[in-house]
């Protein structure tokens, strides 16, 4: 592959300042939407959690679209266009509620996709991947719009969380190999219950019929493994 990727280190500067056009539509339907009925109270945590059972993706390689072309990419967020998440509604045997995943790994490539029950009957474009079992860190927050949670409030996360405190406090490292993982949950993004949902990540054709949240929330998974 080319340059080396780097993982997002999830501060202003590792972001574009221009909001991507589908973070545009998101904002435009929660506007949409009637005065929400409950108060907003924000919320960022931080805990260990385990993976049993390893979780299947398929999606967009920045890898393998800038050694093949079958994608134009220029930089790793090209892969949160518009045109990426159009692509990406030909994934085959995904799996509902819908979870869309990215994976970064550092000088390794950086993946966006869907979780799905198998890795068969996919097009060429896509890669498969495998997110191990494991220990991992999970920050978790809100916002009162998918705009924020996606930009501003991801960039704080890690800081608002106390995570590099807490890893230290409870004897876990990173490790060099980590994945550093962006998960969006469409059942915990879709605001609007009492109002016909709206989709707050891509626009879908159906819409989830599980319980959904009042305001946005997403987390992210950092491998960490106990201090020797």
């Amino acid at each position: 592959m080319n340059e080396p990727i780097k993982k997002p280190n999830h501060t202003p500067e590792s972001y574009s300042p221009e909001k991507p056009e589908v973070l545009n539509m998101a904002e435009q339907a929660q506007k949409n939407n009637a005065e929400k009925s409950e108060v907003f109270v924000s919320k960022n945590t931080i805990e260990i959690v385990t993976i049993n059972e390893e979780i299947k993706m398929v999606g967009l390689s920045f890898a393998k679209c800038t050694q093949t072309g079958s994608f134009k990419v220029n930089s790793p967020f090209d892969l949160y266009s518009r045109d990426s998440f159009a692509l990406q509604e030909k994934i085959n045997n995904v799996k509902h509620p819908k979870t869309c995943y990215a994976v970064w790994q550092k000088d390794v490539d950086a993946i966006v996709g869907n979780e799905v029950t198998d890795f068969g009957g996919q097009e060429e474009l896509f890669v498969p991947f495998t997110i191990p079992t494991g220990k991992y860190a999970k920050v978790s927050w809100n916002a009162e719009t998918f705009s924020e949670l996606v930009m501003d409030a991801m960039k704080k996360s890690r800081e608002r969380s106390g995570v590099d405190v807490f890893l230290e406090n409870n004897n876990f490292v990173v490790p060099d190999d980590a994945l550093h993982i962006e998960v969006y949950p469409h059942e915990m993004m879709c605001v609007g219950k009492e109002h016909g949902p709206e989709w707050a990540f891509t626009i879908e054709n159906v819409f989830i019929t599980t319980p959904i949240t009042q305001y946005p929330e997403m987390y992210t998974l950092m491998t960490v493994k106990d201090k020797n």
